[in-house]
């Protein structure tokens, strides 16, 4: 079992190496091309999050107004309200933001961007306060594995809104004069959840990379081969297939009328042998 582990450990590292694709090593246009690609993809995992959040926090508020007439006397730390509201909003209008640039790769993944940032900060703060609360910190943990699996943004500054939001839960961790036990267990494996998300942050940018570059090659293979299909190589003009294709739709249309032209070269063979097949070929193109 031990060597089995290893093994497998051996194989994921090496598969790791293999991925060498970097996405400052891309041109202007490819590079742009991949980050289009990216804010395209990143647009429904960011919808359903904020929706959720949205959902989710509105009936954090509506209970904490409606508790008085329920009669309710559960423990509410007033605090949260101000989360909660703030988070209605910010979700609300990064909504709205995300419906208005749909169609502007490069304005929607900085929208993505400042959606991380606002929920990696607001977390450390709700988790905090959980923390001082004597609750644990689990959702500044979950929400940054989470967004640091699924969203492909610019890969540094993704790492720093981990440090930085990091920063902020240590600090106020620190100001709140828990046991030093508490302190330890709260920050120390927080820790380890950003280290590990920066580190998936950055082998899954090099993933998607390889993975965009695959399948533009893909892409331009296809269309040289139905380039090669449809035209001739020599002169580029449709060859018998294309014709017959293109007849095929003339004939099953409303045209009534069709009219073709078949135009054929006499001796050609002659001109060939006179001046060489390259001067012939020129001939054809012209």
């Amino acid at each position: 079992m031990h060597f089995f582990f290893l093994d497998k450990l051996k194989r994921f590292i090496l598969q790791l190496s293999r991925i060498k694709c970097s996405v400052n090593e891309l041109d202007h246009t490819t590079r742009k091309a991949f980050w289009d690609d990216c804010a395209e993809t990143n647009r429904i995992p960011a919808l359903v999050i904020l929706s959720m959040t949205l959902i989710m926090e509105s009936f954090m508020v509506f209970s904490y107004y409606i508790r008085p007439f329920l009669h309710i006397n559960t423990e509410f730390y007033p605090q949260y309200i101000y989360m909660y509201i703030s988070m209605v909003i910010l979700s609300a209008s990064l909504l709205f933001l995300m419906k208005i640039f749909r169609t502007f790769p490069e304005i929607l993944l900085k929208i993505e961007l400042v959606m991380i940032a606002i929920l990696s900060v607001w977390s450390s703060f709700f988790s905090a306060f959980d923390v001082m609360n004597g609750f644990s910190s689990y959702l500044f943990v979950q929400l940054t594995i989470i967004h640091s699996m699924i969203f492909r943004v610019k890969p540094i500054i993704h790492c720093m809104i981990n440090l930085i939001s990091y920063l902020i839960y240590t600090l106020l961790i620190l100001m709140s004069h828990l046991s030093f036990i508490v302190t330890f267990a709260e920050l120390i494996n927080p820790f380890f959840m950003v280290v590990a998300a920066c580190i998936m942050i950055l082998l899954n940018i090099r993933i998607k990379c390889t993975s965009f570059l695959n399948q533009k090659l893909i892409l331009e293979q296809n269309e040289k081969l139905e380039l090669y299909a449809n035209f001739d190589f020599l002169t580029n003009i449709p060859n018998r297939k294309s014709i017959i294709e293109y007849m095929d739709q003339i004939v099953l249309s409303d045209i009534k009328s069709i009219a073709c032209l078949m135009i054929d070269i006499d001796n050609f063979k002659l001109y060939n042998d006179t001046y060489g097949h390259i001067k012939g070929d020129k001939c054809l193109c012209t």
